[in-house]
């Protein structure tokens, strides 16, 4: 007699499904809890090119932004006020989460979910600078709120 729930075990081949009268039927792994015909909703092309577009703008707005904020306090000397280091710190941490944490963030949610887009020293370095960087820029914003 069989269950409806077996048991799966993890082998080297695949899952095995072990029933209650101890039979072995190779079962296909899976991945997701998603029921369809992707492995994951960023494979349909119109999820993949609009998250890709939004994901490029933010950028480039980001990039834009924290330049002209960075430019301005450092070109006018009248700028360079307390408060205004702040907003420096704030705007060269995010500067850094727009050019290095977000690329690196689009590779790897952009991949294949079967292939691995960064090799292990790349992916090694990106899993330390995305939350270096975004705790920068939390901190920086704890600083001003207690300076204010």
């Amino acid at each position: 007699m069989t269950t409806d729930n077996p048991y799966l075990v993890n082998t080297s081949v695949g899952y095995l499904a072990i029933t209650d009268n101890e039979t072995a039927q190779e079962t296909p792994p899976r991945k997701w809890n998603y029921e369809g015909p992707f492995n994951d909703l960023t494979q349909i092309n119109a999820v993949y090119y609009t998250f890709l577009v939004i994901s490029i703008v933010v950028i480039v707005v980001g990039l834009t932004g924290n330049l002209m904020v960075i430019t301005v306090i450092l070109k006018h000397r009248s700028m360079r006020t307390t408060t205004n280091y702040y907003i420096f710190s704030l705007a060269t941490s995010d500067l850094f989460i727009t050019s290095v944490a977000m690329p690196f963030k689009i590779i790897s949610l952009m991949a294949d979910s079967d292939k691995v887009a960064l090799n292990n020293i790349l992916c090694s370095i990106a899993e330390f600078v995305m939350p270096f960087f975004v705790f920068t820029s939390v901190w920086t914003l704890v600083a001003i709120s207690l300076d204010r």
